[in-house]
């Protein structure tokens, strides 16, 4: 993947103009990540733009016992650090959970570019708006509110909805996710997470090999989180 096809994959910049993409072309660095790779973390000075061409990356935080939570997982042609437009430093860590292509462009270059050219400013807007609404949605599924079933069966809904891979008898979700990972994105111990995916494997809406997970009916799980 060269520049100018990592470019054309990156949402934000489907809204510039022809004389911005050719400005940006000028300052953009394209870097390639492994799997499991750091690409920033939270509290660093990083200056730059981050942008997903290709892979899936996901972002977290530390809580006060310095416990790691998942924020957000990202996927190709989304941004992963619009708040440093504030000139501030990381809110969050980025890590791989696949090989990605990674555009880079400097926070200077990029609000010049956003000052002069208001499609692409309001595509970053856009993207912000995202998150946001998806923070909204996650307030919803906190530990006060719902039950550690229901958050591990909807948030399994959400990956197989979003990057699920469609094969005979079901969705697979195409990237490793260890009890972990899961219970990173639950907040929640891992031991008490892995009592709840032995639960919904041996009830039949999930199924579990290593770390691979499949899901028979998207739909049954629904109605799990529904029901539970």
């Amino acid at each position: 993947m060269n520049i100018h096809q990592a470019l054309e994959n990156t949402t934000v910049f489907a809204a510039a103009s022809p004389a911005t993409m050719a400005s940006v072309l000028s300052c953009a660095v394209l870097r390639t990540y492994g799997k499991n790779e750091l690409i920033f973390r939270e509290k660093e000075d990083i200056g730059t733009f981050y942008f997903v061409a290709k892979g899936l990356v996901y972002l977290s935080k530390l809580n006060h016992h310095e416990e790691e939570r998942i924020i957000f997982f990202c996927k190709e042609g989304e941004m992963l650090n619009e708040v440093v437009v504030d000139g501030q430093s990381a809110s969050a860590t980025a890590m791989t959970l696949t090989e990605a292509v990674i555009v880079k462009i400097p926070v200077k270059d990029m609000k010049f570019f956003m000052r002069q050219d208001a499609g692409l400013s309001e595509a970053v807007m856009r993207s912000m708006a995202v998150k946001i609404r998806r923070l909204y949605h996650q307030m919803k599924n906190t530990n006060n509110s719902v039950r550690l079933e229901q958050q591990i069966a909807a948030k399994l809904w959400k990956l197989a909805k979003d990057y699920g891979v469609a094969e005979k008898g079901g969705t697979r979700i195409p990237f490793d996710l260890s009890i972990t990972l899961l219970a990173n994105m639950a907040g929640s111990k891992r031991e008490t997470v892995s009592r709840v995916v032995k639960k919904l494997n041996t009830l039949g809406v999930i199924v579990v090999r290593g770390k691979t997970f499949f899901i028979p009916d998207k739909n049954r799980l629904l109605e799990f989180f529904h029901e539970s």
